[in-house]
This record gives C-alpha cells, sequence and structure tokens, in this order.
C-alpha cells in the first residue's frame, strides 16, 4: 500500500465525487443510511446489547465503503452492504471499535479530570440549564478547544482505518498507522475536508434538518473517495504463465 500526498484543496474533489455516487443511487444510499442509524437507534433499548454493538460500527462503515465499490463496477447500494463487511476482516474491525471506544472514552475521562463543564438542571429540577451551561463553557474555553483539538486528532488518526480493512486483509494495528500516516501526511486536505464536512451540515440542518438525509450518506461516501484519492493498494498478484508446451 502507498500513501499518496494530495493538495489541501482536494478536500473539495472527495465531497464531489461523493456526490456524484450520491446522484447515481440516491435512495439507495438514504435507506442504507437510514437503515444504519435505526439498527443504531434500536439497539439503544435493548438492555447489554447496545453496548457490544459499539465496537461493530467499524464493521458497518466497511460495508459502506463495499457499497461505494460495487457501485462504480456497475452494482448500487443496499441494506445488505451494511453487513457484508461481516464475512471479511471483522476481527481487526472490531478490534479498531474497540480502540476508537476507549480512545474517546479516555479524551472524556481527561476532560473531565480537567474540570470540563457538565449538563446541570434548572431550579425546577425538571429542564436543562443551558444558560448556566454556556457561561460554564466560556469560563472553560480553554478546555472546550483542548477538547476539540484531541477529538479531531483522534479522529482523524482513525478515519480511514474502517475503509483499509474493508480492501486490504491486515492486523487492526497495521491498519490504524495507516490511517494516522495518511492523516499526517495530508493534514491540509483533510482540515479543509472537515470544515466542508461542518458547513455541509450547517446547511443541512437550516431546514428543519431534512438536508441530513444528503448530508450523512454524503459524509459517507466521501470517507470511500478521500481514500481513494489518497491510497494505492498492492496490487494482485498474477499467476505467472505456464510454459510452452515441448514441441514434439
Amino acid at each position: 500500500m502507498q500513501v499518496i500526498d494530495v493538495p489541501a484543496s482536494q478536500g473539495w474533489l472527495w465531497i464531489k465525487d461523493a456526490w456524484r455516487l450520491f446522484k447515481g443511487a440516491p435512495l439507495g444510499w438514504m435507506s442504507l443510511a437510514g437503515g444504519w442509524l435505526i439498527l443504531v437507534f434500536l439497539v439503544r433499548f435493548i438492555p447489554f446489547v447496545g453496548f457490544f454493538t459499539i465496537p461493530l460500527q467499524p464493521a458497518f462503515s466497511a460495508g459502506c465503503m463495499i457499497a461505494c465499490r460495487d457501485q462504480e463496477n456497475g452494482g448500487s447500494p443496499n441494506l445488505s452492504h451494511l453487513f457484508c463487511a461481516f464475512r471479511g476482516n471483522l476481527r481487526a474491525l472490531v478490534v479498531v471499535g474497540f480502540v476508537t471506544f476507549a480512545g474517546e472514552l479516555a479524551i472524556l475521562m481527561l476532560l473531565g479530570a480537567l474540570g470540563f463543564p457538565t449538563l446541570s438542571l434548572s431550579g425546577d429540577g425538571e429542564s436543562i440549564d443551558f444558560v448556566a451551561y454556556s457561561v460554564a463553557l466560556e469560563e472553560k474555553a480553554w478546555i472546550v478547544f483542548l477538547a476539540m483539538v484531541l477529538t479531531s486528532l483522534f479522529k482523524g488518526a482513525m478515519w480511514f482505518a474502517p475503509t483499509i480493512l474493508a480492501f486490504n486483509k491486515m492486523s487492526a494495528g497495521a491498519a490504524i498507522r495507516w490511517s494516522l500516516y495518511a492523516f499526517l501526511s495530508n493534514f491540509g486536505a483533510m482540515f479543509f475536508y472537515w470544515i466542508l464536512v461542518a458547513a455541509m451540515y450547517f446547511l443541512a440542518l437550516l431546514p428543519s434538518g431534512a438536508g441530513l438525509f444528503i448530508a450523512i450518506p454524503l459524509t459517507l461516501i466521501s470517507s470511500y473517495t478521500g481514500y481513494t484519492a489518497m491510497f494505492r493498494e498492492e496490487p494482485e498478484e498474477v499467476a505467472p504463465a505456464p510454459p510452452p508446451a515441448p514441441a514434439i
């Protein structure tokens, strides 16, 4: 595998290419993304089951990446893609899920130890006091900034790991190292991409959140288009041609 250094401006092309794929099968992508969200929402109400779905999230993401490649090869995305990565490198994907959960938990614990504000109830004891919370955030602005930096760096380091494992047989550790290397090598493009994604979600929320039906699938697909722009997979080995038959 090889990581390609791309210009910062290419972050826009990932979303543009994602739109091309989404436009080719909008209903398929909305059903795939919607099915994933509904599944995650429903299992939260099943005791003990909800927690065990956390390490499976990279496997669901890898299934969406496989749907992208299948579409480029003439297929179409559908709900069955959500589970197709379970037949592949599932063990490594689950490890990535545990590492992601552990990393996010460690960041939350660190921020809590530093005094990150928590939500509290109002005087009536029933509603959340958002005014007091916003004041507390202003007083702890440096912790808010640290939270944004740590979360962005960690998410960036793990961003391509599920996609790498969807198309390459390797360990979780190797996939995370490749993802981290790609993130550091193309920090400018990743930073520009995240700014565009944040702007896309801001616009998607304006008409009562209806734009999320497009923004969420575009985010999924752009993970794939970013991967194809920055990574070059090893070509499959071709078996040598058999020697010619001896002349009689």
